[in-house]
């Protein structure tokens, strides 16, 4: 489970990046608990869903659109359904770009202007040494960024 502290370092960690190109963003966060109910999602939603889907599978869909809507409201829109593309893709209001992302009963989602920027991603991994991973998440400006840090707190980063 994503404690509240977490949740507010993950949002830091998203911020910096973007300010390094000066990108307007906005997280949210969603965490399955026992006995919590979850988001009831729209028609467009629903269809999204393969019949087929587990209920895990349902759940965690449901969590990630919750993010979505959190993320939207800290953007300053007002809450909207995401449905699915042909390739799984989040299709976003007018204007938006994002991403939604989820792992053990957690999700969170990053948005951003679609005139700021083409696209945002966000992914939560277990963790693990970021060298093991640097060269497939981090290009150019990032890359520098990334060098720059402590090494003992660039795992985190």
């Amino acid at each position: 489970m994503i404690s509240h502290g977490l949740r507010e370092r993950l949002d830091d960690l998203i911020r910096q990046p973007a300010a390094m190109f000066d990108i307007r963003m906005a997280t949210g966060s969603a965490v399955a608990s026992e006995g919590a109910g979850v988001l009831a999602l729209g028609p467009e939603e629903m269809s999204s869903l393969s019949v087929r889907a587990s209920d895990r599978r349902r759940r965690d869909f449901a969590l990630g659109r919750l993010a979505a809507r959190r993320a939207m409201q800290t953007f300053g829109k007002p809450p909207a359904t995401v449905p699915r593309g042909r390739s799984g893709e989040p299709l976003w209001p007018d204007g938006l770009v994002g991403s939604i992302t989820h792992s053990n009963d957690a999700a969170m989602s990053v948005i951003a202007d679609r005139n700021e920027c083409l696209g945002v991603g966000i992914d939560l991994e277990h963790r693990r040494p970021v060298d093991d991973i640097r060269d497939l998440v981090v290009f150019g400006p990032e890359r520098d960024w990334l060098d720059s840090q402590d090494h003992a707190n660039r795992d985190d980063r």
